[in-house]
């Protein structure tokens, strides 16, 4: 989102208005690949992964049947934010907050009726949460491809684009990812506690 919004902002700014759905277009390729990555990395080290923590065995296994689900959302969690910084790069703030409230009222409706419906408990909150992101992704999906239409933008990912979207948000994912670190750092002192 930080790396796209300001170089679609540019090239709107620019007057490149196919230029700047092209740049969104580009953001967007980036968080499909990097939500393709961490899916085949993360589904076979979920057990491992929770394992670190070194909670007791029923924390470990909750812990991993919901990590298992929930890992097939990053792809739409990515693809929403990577469509927020095109949206907001194009001076549209209100699409984003639309999508976004319907979306957490959805998640929060799919929610209740797996894990009480359907009881399903925590798997159940994993999948309404699946549901929700790949939802949200799919509406700025349609958003994207109609105004890449509309403009003559072709789909395809530029591999020149895609690199300079992953270069931009570079330090910016670097914060993020110490932040998590440090995140993570806390709970594994709070497991052993």
């Amino acid at each position: 989102a930080y790396a796209t919004t300001p170089a679609v902002a540019r090239r709107l700014g620019a007057g490149d208005s196919a230029g700047a759905i092209r740049a969104g277009i580009d953001g967007l390729w980036l968080a499909i690949a990097l939500g393709v990555a961490l899916v085949a990395l993360g589904v076979p080290g979920t057990e491992t992964i929770v394992a670190w923590f070194g909670a007791d065995a029923s924390v470990t296994a909750a812990a991993g049947t919901y990590l298992g689900i929930s890992l097939w959302g990053l792809p739409g969690m990515l693809i929403v934010i990577a469509a927020n910084g095109l949206l907001r790069g194009m001076q549209d703030t209100r699409t984003p907050l639309i999508v976004a409230a319907v979306g957490f009222a959805g998640n929060a409706a799919l929610n209740a009726v797996f894990i009480y419906g359907f009881g399903l408990g925590l798997a159940g909150s994993a999948i309404g949460t699946v549901i929700a992101q790949w939802g949200m992704a799919a509406v700025y999906l349609v958003i994207a491809v109609r105004e890449a239409r509309r403009k003559g933008v072709s789909l395809r990912p530029g591999l020149r684009g895609v690199g300079s979207a992953a270069g931009l948000g570079g330090w910016l994912f670097l914060r993020t990812a110490s932040l998590r670190i440090a995140m993570l750092a806390t709970v594994f002192v709070a497991t052993d506690l």
